[in-house]
C-alpha cells in the first residue's frame, strides 16, 4: 500500500509529538543504551538532513558544484 506525501506527513508529525511527549522513565527497559542509540541516531539524521538542504540552498543561490569538479562537467 503506497502512502501519499500528505499521509506521511502526517505520521511523522504525530510520531514527533509523541517522541517529544515520551518520558524516558516511564518506559521499562532492560537497558536504556539501545534508546539513547536510537535517539543519538535520530538526531544525526536530523542534523544531516540539515547539511543536505544547506549545500543544495548553495547551488541555488547560483553556486556551482562544477567548479570542483575534476572533470570540468
Amino acid at each position: 500500500m503506497k502512502h501519499t506525501d500528505t499521509e506521511i506527513e502526517d505520521a511523522a508529525r504525530r510520531f514527533e509529538q509523541l517522541a517529544d511527549n515520551l518520558d524516558p522513565a516511564s518506559v521499562a527497559t532492560e537497558d536504556p543504551s539501545d534508546l539513547r542509540a536510537v535517539a543519538e541516531a535520530a538526531e544525526q539524521v536530523r542534523r544531516d538532513e540539515a547539511l543536505v538542504t544547506e549545500r543544495v540552498a548553495a547551488r541555488a543561490r547560483g553556486r556551482s558544484w562544477c567548479h570542483r569538479c575534476p572533470a570540468r562537467c
